[in-house]
């Protein structure tokens, strides 16, 4: 299968922003919060393309120290001469890393945002791919091995708050915004 990726938005400047977070947190726990998974038609050889795109939210709770990242994987497997609207396989999943971070002082919503975006989706990463890989073989599809995180995966920021209070999305957005 071709996998077909934009332009990673991650940078130098995020692992240096993120590196900031990195060296004062512990990861706490992984959990899948939300998954939907549907299996289209198929035919005598597996579907050519393969699309995969990440969300990834990043929240923080500077009151108990928390750092909640939750990463919303796509995985979308279709034909040559599918239309837009026949997938034979898609599987959307989001997953929650807790971290406890030792102290806040001197971070803001850049650090937690790069943190996010570099280091939770590279933790979150291998669970996501096990999570497609047993999906597949419960469809009754070839088991389906995502590649390890390439460097230009699809990424979008969606927002940073000093809230615990989940807010979920599922259409890729341009722009990182602060909750209040």
């Amino acid at each position: 299968m071709a996998n077909n990726t934009r332009k990673s938005e991650r940078t130098a400047t995020d692992m240096d922003l993120g590196s900031r977070v990195s060296e004062r947190v512990q990861i706490q726990n992984v959990h899948l919060l939300e998954t939907r998974v549907k299996r289209g038609s198929l035919r005598d050889k597996p579907p050519p393309h393969l699309h995969i795109n990440v969300n990834v939210t990043t929240q923080i709770d500077e009151t108990k120290l928390l750092v909640l990242v939750r990463p919303f994987l796509t995985v979308v497997a279709r034909y040559d001469d599918a239309t837009d609207s026949e997938e034979t396989l898609r599987i959307d999943a989001v997953f929650n890393l807790t971290y406890k971070l030792s102290s806040s002082d001197g971070l803001d919503k850049d650090n937690y945002v790069a943190f996010g975006k570099t280091n939770g989706l590279y933790n979150a990463w291998p669970f996501m791919r096990e999570y497609v890989q047993a999906m597949t073989l419960r469809l009754g599809l070839p088991p389906l091995t995502i590649p390890v995180l390439p460097p230009n995966i699809p990424y979008t920021p969606v927002s940073a708050s000093k809230r615990t209070k989940s807010k979920k999305t599922r259409k890729p957005s341009s722009e990182t915004k602060r909750n209040k």
